[in-house]
């Protein structure tokens, strides 16, 4: 169990830090983009930093929810048993829902359109599908929790 549990950990954080570090390019280019190279490195700092904590929040939450349906939906399986492609369209999946939930939210600030979900539902999507991916081959090198002789994922 404490074994599963570091897993999970590390998995979240994992995520946290591949979407923190895509919401903090994201914010540049933005802060760059409308507002001008001209600009101090502490503003852009903070515009880059205003996006990637956000971004890495919700990466370490759909991280851990990941690792959760993960190790429900493949219980008991080796990761070696596990396809890149299987793990990566639940990335997917997990990553569009995350998008839609996040523009909804900002939908609530601002007046969205269909193009602004379908946006967010990529973009997302297409985060969680790479990390998915990712996460699979760092779990099966044995980066995310001791090595066992055939690390399994939980039976229960």
């Amino acid at each position: 169990m404490k074994s599963w549990i570091r897993a999970s950990a590390s998995l979240s954080l994992l995520w946290a830090t591949v979407w923190g570090a895509t919401g903090l390019a994201i914010g540049l280019g933005i802060w760059l983009r409308f507002v001008g190279a001209e600009t101090s490195l502490p503003d852009l700092l903070g515009a880059g930093v205003a996006y990637a904590l956000p971004f890495a929040l919700q990466g370490g939450l759909w991280g851990l929810v990941f690792a959760l349906l993960l190790a429900r939906g493949e219980r008991g399986r080796s990761f070696d048993d596990l396809t890149v492609r299987n793990v990566s369209v639940l990335g997917l999946i997990g990553g569009a829902v995350a998008g839609l939930i996040y523009a909804g939210l900002g939908g609530l600030a601002i007046e969205m359109n269909v193009l602004h979900f379908v946006t967010c539902a990529a973009l997302f999507g297409t985060l969680g599908a790479g990390t998915a991916g990712m996460s699979l081959v760092a779990a099966r090198r044995g980066l995310l929790a001791p090595a066992a002789e055939k690390a399994r994922l939980p039976a229960r």
